[in-house]
């Protein structure tokens, strides 16, 4: 019996280019449906709609904290798992601009 189950993730970063390659890398490699939000009321609106399963947001926005959006978006859906990513340098000084 073949599942129709789909892992959807919800993806919040304020640097369009990251975003767009992140999405198409975990949808093409690994199968997971992927959900852009470019801003936070955008990320909480898709919350509602969509259902992710997991929220993934950048620590430092221009708007606030990934860490209070998340926390946010736990109130709109307590199952939902979220955890927030920081987007300065990565170990060796590489940046996630090198690594995409």
């Amino acid at each position: 019996m073949e599942s129709n189950f789909k892992l959807k993730i919800l993806l919040f970063d304020k640097d369009a280019q990251f975003l767009f390659n992140f999405a198409k890398v975990i949808e093409g490699l690994l199968g997971i449906e992927p959900i852009i939000a470019m801003n936070g009321e955008d990320a909480l609106a898709k919350i509602l709609q969509f259902q992710p399963h997991i929220f993934i947001a950048e620590v430092s926005m221009g708007e606030g904290s990934g860490l209070d959006l998340i926390l946010r978006a736990k109130n709109l859906n307590p199952h939902l798992y979220g955890f927030s990513l920081y987007s300065g340098l990565l170990p060796s000084g590489l940046t996630k601009q090198s690594i995409i």
